[in-house]
């Protein structure tokens, strides 16, 4: 598989068609930019609720992705391409891409909120 199938690659390239940068998608979508830059960056996966998240947030690979992944919707896009990629590092004896221990893609709590708050 050609390095182009990198999903944080066609991410950072999907970002640039719609003018929006990491923070904007992090805010967006609710999630850590620190979450957005791994994805980005290959340190971490797209995993099936990211998928969701974006397709939600109309981020959609690029257009040459439609045809060799004619799926149902961008979440299956995302989600294809990423386990295209996982087994692909795997084929080349690179490492799984996973969240790092304790680090679950999760919803950031609004500003002004606690952990204790939020619970009640």
């Amino acid at each position: 598989m050609p390095p182009r199938y990198n999903p944080g690659r066609i991410l950072l390239e999907a970002l640039a068609a719609k003018g929006m940068t990491q923070e904007d998608l992090a805010a967006l979508i609710s999630v850590d930019k620190r979450h957005v830059h791994n994805v980005c960056r290959g340190y971490a996966g797209i995993t099936p609720s990211m998928a969701l998240l974006l397709a939600n947030a109309g981020v959609n690979a690029p257009e040459e992705f439609t045809t060799e992944f004619p799926l149902a919707d961008a979440a299956e896009r995302w989600a294809a391409l990423s386990a295209a990629h996982r087994v692909y590092r795997l084929r080349k004896g690179l490492p799984e891409l996973e969240s790092p221990p304790g680090k679950k893609l999760r919803a950031r709590r609004p500003a002004g909120k606690s952990a204790a708050a939020t619970k009640e």
